[in-house]
């Protein structure tokens, strides 16, 4: 036992002078790094209360319900919103304004004076149809047959469906400058039409529809912004409601792909009045000519 503490007191002796005091700064690097870093785990395990108070915090934030006055006001402010939408249109949908609207365009008329009116009244698309016939019934109901459909007829009509234009012939004797500005006139203005037919048939098909799809808007938005829909959101889970904002996000999406599409229709809409006016200005482009030729002279 006393040889071998010999020789480790001789090899340490022979270790230390060979290194002399550098390795004793290393030891102490080493432990001084050692310490540093217990005391940095000890450090992060006494904040651990702290992080957990703080993530408990987090999640009741997101789960408890909201009772926040902003939210509140927010809410009653979208609900009066509505409410000033929905008092508009009831009151532009009465009986009261329109019928009287319409009394002051038809005038006098009756069954006998004017027994086709209800084909031009407007008010039966967006409106209850049978609230705002001006006849009703129609006059043209009998034992024998059923009325016209007075709302295709208004179709054909703000189309301009039913302005016939003849047909250009070859065999026409006429000027072949005449024949073809004719002939440019006739393609146009039937191509004009058709298009108001088909923009304006939409009309026709939510009619036939029962009206269906502005009934369902209106109670998509009579939800969305009633005071009942609020207090449910800021009482619900934030998972919850996350999903029902990507429901109405999905629903925007469809929305705005339907603007998109009416919007296409109403720069056709656009170029083929650009193409009327054009039409329109045909008579003063031919005196301008004339002028210039000096077939007329002022």
């Amino acid at each position: 036992m006393k040889k071998n503490f010999k020789k480790w007191i001789l090899g340490s002796f022979i270790f230390f002078s060979a290194f002399g005091t550098n390795a004793f700064a290393q030891s102490d690097a080493l432990l001084q790094q050692i310490a540093n870093n217990t005391q940095a785990i000890m450090q992060s395990v006494s904040n651990l209360p702290a992080y957990i108070q703080q993530a408990t915090a987090f999640i009741l934030m997101w789960t408890n319900t909201d009772s926040s006055d902003t939210s509140k006001n927010l809410g009653q402010a979208f609900q009066d919103y509505q409410t000033s939408i929905s008092a508009n249109y009831k009151a532009q949908a009465s009986t009261t304004i329109q019928q009287r609207l319409l009394k002051d365009f038809f005038g006098d008329a009756t069954p006998s004076t004017f027994i086709d009116a209800n084909d031009v009244v407007y008010q039966i698309f967006p409106m209850q149809p049978q609230k705002f016939l001006y006849f009703n019934p129609d006059p043209r109901a009998t034992n024998q047959q059923s009325a016209p459909d007075y709302a295709y007829n208004y179709l054909r009509y703000a189309s301009g469906l039913n302005v016939s234009h003849i047909k250009p012939e070859p065999a026409w004797n006429g000027k072949k400058t005449q024949k073809d500005r004719y002939n440019a006139y006739y393609y146009s203005i039937s191509a004009v039409q058709t298009y108001n037919a088909y923009a304006l048939s939409n009309l026709y098909a939510n009619y036939n529809n029962g009206d269906n799809l502005s009934k369902t808007q209106q109670a998509l938005i009579t939800q969305a912004s009633s005071s009942d829909w609020f207090t449910q959101v800021g009482g619900e889970n934030i998972s919850v409601v996350v999903r029902q904002i990507l429901m109405y996000e999905s629903q925007i999406y469809v929305l705005l792909s339907h603007m998109y599409n009416l919007e296409k229709q109403m720069l056709t809409a656009q170029t083929m009045n650009n193409t009327l006016l054009i039409l329109l200005n045909q008579y003063n482009e031919d005196v301008m000519v004339k002028k210039a030729d000096g077939t007329i002279r002022d």
